[in-house]
């Protein structure tokens, strides 16, 4: 079932639901994807073929929801997550995260513990706009203080950088100290990565209180895992995870 979401300011997300046993597998998109990504189809089929709960949702400024892609940040997409999620899904939640979701889905599990059960991070890009802004050249910082807004465009490999969404990612930042989650957590990342390292997943487990981390690292995948062997990774771990917490 498609539908759409109207939040209290009066702004709308799209979103997809499939109804089945709890716990329910919610999926977070990555920096200008939507609910139709490839890893997302990956969740829903896991979910149709064992009889979970599907829920997926497109954040501010992506897909068919509400707003441009100026208006995408660490806040809006964090906020969009926890109002649609309070919502719409009862009970126990699986959260998986693609990416810039990968760092949304640790932030929704700080603020709703006793309902995260446990995180998969796909290429999980947490704090991933300090590391942007870290390689950006002079000239472009003083654009992006300027012009408040570059891309979409070739030059930008079609993505569109805010300073806002630099300025306020910074709120958000979770390496610098420890991420208070308890639960379950496995990483997959692949070691052929050139958006975001796979040794970003060892600074997360570093950072999580929980001691039940898992890294997988896989050899010669990228940033989509989007091979056979990466699907197949990617639903072994939604299946220990069914496993680990059903109903």
């Amino acid at each position: 079932m498609k539908g759409l979401f109207t939040k209290k300011d009066g702004t709308t997300l799209a979103y997809e639901y499939e109804e089945g046993s709890k716990p329910t597998f919610v999926y977070c998109h990555g920096f200008m994807s939507s609910l139709n990504a490839h890893k997302a189809k990956v969740v829903k089929e896991f979910c149709r073929e064992n009889g979970h709960a599907y829920f997926c949702f497109d954040a501010t400024g992506h897909g068919d929801s509400s707003g441009t892609p100026a208006d995408i940040s660490v806040g809006n997409y964090l906020n969009d997550a926890l109002e649609i999620t309070d919502a719409l899904i009862q009970g126990d939640m699986i959260l998986v995260g693609s990416s810039f979701g990968g760092w949304i889905v640790e932030l929704l599990a700080i603020q709703r513990p006793e309902k995260v059960k446990g995180i998969v991070g796909l290429c999980s890009a947490v704090d991933f706009t300090e590391d942007v802004w870290n390689i950006l050249k002079p000239e472009d910082k003083e654009r992006l203080k300027e012009e408040k807004v570059i891309g979409p465009s070739a030059e930008t490999k079609g993505y569109c950088w805010t300073y806002h969404l630099f300025e306020e990612g910074r709120e958000h930042l979770l390496l610098q100290d420890k991420i208070r989650y308890d639960g379950d957590v496995i990483l997959i990342h692949g070691d052929k990565d050139d958006q975001v390292s796979y040794k970003k997943d060892f600074e997360i487990k570093d950072a999580l209180t929980t001691e039940n981390v898992e890294i997988w690292v896989l050899k010669g995948s990228n940033h989509y895992l989007a091979t056979e062997k990466d699907t197949r990774a990617i639903t072994r771990a939604l299946k220990e995870m069914s496993e680990r917490h059903k109903g």
